[in-house]
């Protein structure tokens, strides 16, 4: 007998569900104070490389909140370690300490092995699964390409990013070979994650928006599209997150994810209108989850008007949970998108 597919798989892939999904980005984080206490003392590689605490903060959201969706406790530059990419992370973000500058940087990355690099990864998927068992879909990730660069090569990001976008027009055989490297271990290592157990894999390409629309084209979609390509061959669901992209949606959809996740800078109906035959997820402005629960609750009902019950929809943030959010109106929200979408 064929596996039942999550609800939040199913709206990913454009069908019908008895309500609209809803998880948050970042919602296993600094908001909840289980989070924090086992936090406390530790880094967020150790954290991430211990099965047995990433599984327990990863299936957090699910038995706190009631979300649909379980995203694994890692990092986007967690593949990057067993490439050959030495970083430090902090409340900053990560920090580069090898940026790459020349075909040298290039040709010392290593392509991983998922299992032996970031074995720690898979087990957590399979603990999370067995943890939460059907209550929730398990979620992978990866860093899109193009972000991930920014990181190898800018070392520590900045609003104009000088270095990436001058290593991009100048290095015109370099890039191509970055992320042909790039697209082919974040495969392997989403490919991995789909093998023990996630269900959806959700590319985070959180620097997209530094990007006009002719770079994006020329610089960014092209990989795109390949990873995309390679991730529909797993059967799991995909979706597509960048932030400061509203004005690029027509070439967004192109990547190749059965949903795409945009952000509060528009509303979902206008960016669901231009993006056409796709699942859209989003799109809350996280800081309204500090405000009065009214104001979430109109906001909220104002996005699902716009998503006007269409297969499809996943609810989410437009950005990744903040610090300071009541844990009360996190569950709230759920409790509420839950009970005005059930059929």
């Amino acid at each position: 007998m064929a596996k039942k597919e999550s609800i939040l798989v199913r709206a990913a892939k454009g069908r019908k569900t008895e309500r609209t999904p809803v998880w948050f980005m970042r919602q296993a984080g600094r908001y909840l104070p289980q989070y924090r206490a086992l936090r406390r003392g530790r880094s967020i590689a150790a954290i991430y490389k211990s099965p047995s605490l990433s599984s327990a903060i990863t299936t957090l959201p699910v038995k706190l909140l009631g979300v649909d969706a379980a995203i694994v406790f890692a990092d986007i530059m967690t593949p990057l370690e067993a490439m050959g990419v030495s970083f430090t992370l902090g409340h900053g973000g990560p920090v580069v300490n090898n940026p790459i500058k020349d075909k040298a940087g290039l040709d010392a990355l290593r392509q991983i092995d998922p299992y032996r690099d970031t074995g720690y990864v898979m087990e957590t998927i399979r603990r999370s699964k067995k943890s939460i068992g059907d209550a929730a879909a398990i979620v992978g990730f990866a860093g899109a390409p193009f972000t991930l660069a920014s990181y190898m090569i800018e070392g520590s990001l900045t609003r104009d990013l000088v270095r990436l976008k001058g290593f991009m027009h100048s290095e015109q055989e370099l890039w191509p070979g970055l992320m042909a490297t790039l697209v082919r271990s974040i495969s392997s290592y989403a490919r991995a994650q789909v093998e023990s157990g996630a269900e959806a894999i959700q590319i985070f390409d959180s620097w997209a928006g530094v990007l006009g629309p002719e770079d994006y084209d020329e610089y960014a979609l092209p990989y795109l599209k390949r990873l995309f390509a390679e991730l529909r061959k797993t059967g799991a669901a995909t979706i597509y997150f960048s932030t400061g992209t509203s004005g690029m949606l027509e070439m967004l959809k192109e990547v190749g994810a059965d949903t795409i996740s945009v952000d509060w800078r528009i509303g979902i109906a206008d960016a669901w209108a231009r993006l056409g035959r796709v699942s859209v997820q989003g799109n809350l402005d996280p800081t309204l989850m500090l405000c009065d629960f009214q104001v979430i609750r109109k906001r909220a009902l104002g996005i699902l008007d716009g998503a006007a019950g269409r297969p499809g929809h996943i609810f989410n943030l437009g950005h990744g949970m903040l610090p300071n959010t009541p844990i009360g109106n996190a569950a709230r929200l759920v409790k509420m998108v839950h009970e005005t979408t059930e059929t």
